[in-house]
C-alpha cells in the first residue's frame, strides 16, 4: 500500500481509466464518493465496458451521497443520473447501479475498488470522483495493488469493504432506475437546507449598462458630468436611458410599455440566509406559479426593449457615439489634466460595438432572457459541510432568520409561510422565540424531523393555506 500525492509530490493525477487501471480484464468496479459529476460517471461506464473481458457482465457500483447529489432537487441532475443508470444496466450485470447514500449526517467516505481476472486495486483517500478530483486537485490516497487470492493488507482491507463495509451501505441507499421518484423527508439540518433552492434579485440594469473606464480623477471628482449619468457617477451608461431619455438630453425619446408587477410575493415563501433567500422544495410549485406570473407581468416590456435593439443598432450607436463626444468635450474642458485612454483612437466605440453584439446575443438566449425578466436568479444549495467556518455562517443565518420573523409575527403576524410552519410544528411561543438559542433551535428541529420522518416540516402551512 502506497501513500501518494496527486500533485505535491507523487504527481500520479490521471484520468478514471489510468487511476483503475490493473494487470488483465476488469470484473468488478466499486465506486465510493461523497461528491461526483455526470462526466466521471459517463467515463466509469465507458472503463467497465472496454475493460471487461466479454465473456461476463461486469459489475459497476457507484455510492454518492444522497442530499448532495442533486437528484430529488435539480431536474437536469435528476436526467442525467437516470441516463447513467440505464446505460449501466444495459452494459452491466444486475448488481451493479448508481446509489443514493443516506447515512443522516454528511456522507464523505472516498474509495475506489476496481477487482479483475489477474489483480485488484484499492483506493482509499481525500480524492472525490469528479473531473477536478480526480485531475486538477492535490489529493492524498492509499494506492495498493494485489493478486488476486493472495494473502495480505489489501487483500485483507478489500475484503473488509466488500463483505462488511458495502452491505451496509446499501442498506442506507436508494439505487437509481428509470422508474425512481426517491424522495425521503430531511431528518437533519443539512439535508434540510440542501433540499431547497436559493434564490436572490439581480440589477436589472446592470445586463443595459455599457462600463466607461473614465479617469479615476473623474469618478472621485463626483461632478455632474452629464444628463445621462447618475449625478453621484456611476462608470457605465445605460443603453435604456439613451433610447428613453429626453431628446434635449442626449436620449431618443422612445417609450415602451410599461413594466408590469406581480401581486404575490415569492419571499414569503423564503428564509433569508447568508447565501441568499433559501426556499425549500416543499414550496416549489407556488413559487414556480409566482415567478411565472411575475415574468408575464413584466415580458411586454423586454419584448419591446430587445425588439429596439436588434432593429435599430446603427441609430442607438449613433446616439452613443454623440453622448460619448460630448462627455469627452467636458473631460477636455473641466478637467484638463485628466487622461480618457479608453476614447482615444476609436477604442471606445469598438469596445461599444462589441459590447452590444454580446447584449444581442444574451438577449437570444432563451434561459438568459427568462431570467433577465424576471431580475431573479436562482441556484441549488451548496454542500458546505465539510467546511466547518461556512457551514456554521450558513446554519446561523437561516436559524436567526427564523428568530427574527418569529419575533416580528407576534407583532405584526408575518407572512412568512416557511417560518410559520416550522413554528407551528415546533409550537414555538413568544417566550422561545425570545430566548431559544441557535443550537437548542437545530437540536429542535432534527429531533422533530427524525420523530415524524413520513412528513414535512413545513406541512402545516400548506394545511392552513
Amino acid at each position: 500500500m502506497e501513500l501518494q500525492s496527486s500533485q505535491l509530490v507523487n504527481n500520479t493525477s490521471h484520468s478514471i481509466d489510468e487511476l483503475l487501471a490493473i494487470a488483465g480484464a476488469v470484473r468488478s468496479i466499486l465506486v465510493i464518493s461523497a461528491y461526483t459529476d455526470i462526466y466521471t460517471i459517463d467515463r466509469l461506464i465507458s472503463f467497465a465496458r472496454t475493460a471487461h473481458d466479454n465473456r461476463t457482465l461486469p459489475t459497476l457500483r457507484v455510492y454518492i451521497d444522497y442530499s448532495s447529489s442533486g437528484f430529488t432537487t435539480n431536474p437536469e441532475i435528476e436526467t442525467a443520473l437516470k441516463r447513467c443508470a440505464l446505460r449501466i444496466e444495459r452494459y452491466c450485470d444486475e448488481d451493479s447501479g448508481i446509489y443514493l447514500v443516506r447515512t443522516g449526517g454528511l456522507f464523505h467516505s472516498k474509495c475506489y475498488l476496481v477487482q479483475g481476472n489477474l489483480e485488484q486495486r484499492l483506493i482509499v483517500g481525500s480524492m472525490n470522483a469528479t473531473h477536478k478530483g480526480l485531475t486538477e486537485n492535490e489529493e492524498l490516497v492509499f494506492n495498493g495493488v494485489s493478486r488476486i487470492g493472495a494473502n495480505g493488507y489489501v487483500g485483507h482491507m478489500i475484503e473488509w469493504v466488500n463483505q462488511v463495509y458495502v452491505p451496509r451501505l446499501t442498506e442506507r441507499s436508494d439505487k437509481i432506475t428509470q422508474q425512481s421518484e426517491i424522495y425521503h423527508y430531511p431528518t437533519t439540518m443539512r439535508q434540510l437546507l440542501l433540499d431547497g433552492w436559493l434564490y436572490y434579485e439581480t440589477k436589472e440594469q446592470d445586463p443595459f449598462r455599457f462600463t466607461l473606464n473614465l479617469p479615476e480623477e473623474i469618478l472621485e471628482s463626483r461632478a455632474a458630468l452629464h444628463p445621462m449619468l447618475p449625478a453621484t457617477i456611476v462608470d457605465a451608461v445605460s443603453v435604456v436611458d439613451l433610447i428613453t431619455g429626453e431628446i434635449e438630453n442626449g436620449g431618443l425619446g422612445h417609450s415602451f410599455r410599461e413594466k408590469g408587477k406581480s401581486k404575490e410575493s415569492w419571499r414569503r415563501y423564503c428564509v433569508e440566509t447568508c447565501y441568499g433567500f433559501w426556499s425549500p422544495s416543499w414550496y416549489e410549485d407556488e413559487i414556480e406559479q409566482i415567478l411565472k406570473n411575475r415574468f408575464d407581468a413584466r415580458e411586454p416590456y423586454y419584448s419591446d426593449l430587445k425588439d429596439y435593439l436588434e432593429n435599430n443598432k446603427e441609430k442607438v450607436s449613433t446616439q452613443f457615439k454623440a453622448f460619448s463626444e460630448q462627455l469627452r468635450n467636458h473631460i477636455t474642458r473641466d478637467f484638463h489634466q485628466a487622461k480618457w485612454d479608453a476614447y482615444d483612437g476609436g477604442r471606445l466605440m469598438e469596445s461599444w460595438l462589441k459590447w452590444y453584439d454580446t447584449m444581442l446575443r444574451k438577449l437570444s438566449n432563451e434561459q438568459h432572457y427568462f431570467r433577465m425578466v424576471l431580475g431573479i436568479s436562482w441556484a441549488s444549495v451548496p454542500d458546505v459541510w465539510s467546511d466547518p467556518i461556512a457551514t456554521d455562517e450558513f446554519q446561523n443565518s437561516f436559524l436567526e432568520s427564523l428568530r427574527y420573523y418569529w419575533s416580528k409575527s407576534y407583532a405584526m403576524k408575518t407572512s412568512k409561510v416557511a417560518a410559520c410552519a416550522i413554528a407551528s410544528n415546533l409550537e414555538i411561543d413568544m417566550q422561545d422565540a425570545d430566548d431559544i438559542e441557535n443550537a437548542r433551535l437545530k437540536s429542535r428541529i432534527e429531533r422533530w424531523c427524525r420523530k415524524n420522518r413520513s412528513h414535512s416540516i413545513f406541512e402545516s402551512a400548506r394545511r392552513a393555506q
